[in-house]
């Protein structure tokens, strides 16, 4: 009887070490498609940081078409949202009033 009982421990054992290998190459899987992403978008930020750099080092006699009306388009942005904030305050103040 303990004989039996020890086999199907074994046999236990044995299965939820092969269903963890399984979840382990899985997040193994995982881990890698998350690792290029990143590598990915690293790529992507250090373009971006190019381009920034290359906008800041031009020269006021050579104006980039469009950048006062990206300004004014972020300082609206800005604007909406510090008037969001404001009105989640006001909310959160009226919830906890509530409570």
């Amino acid at each position: 009887m303990a004989l039996h009982q020890l086999t199907d421990q074994l046999d236990t054992i044995e299965l939820k070490a092969r269903q963890l290998a399984v979840r382990l190459r899985h997040v193994q899987g995982v881990n890698q498609e998350l690792q290029e992403l990143n590598s990915q978008l690293k790529r992507e930020l250090d373009k971006a940081n190019d381009r920034i750099k290359h906008l800041n080092a031009a020269t006021p006699d050579t104006p980039v078409p469009g950048a006062a009306h990206l300004v004014a388009d972020a300082r609206d942005l800005k604007k909406e949202i510090h008037r969001y904030i404001e009105e989640l305050d006001k909310c959160i103040e009226w919830l906890s009033k509530q409570a």
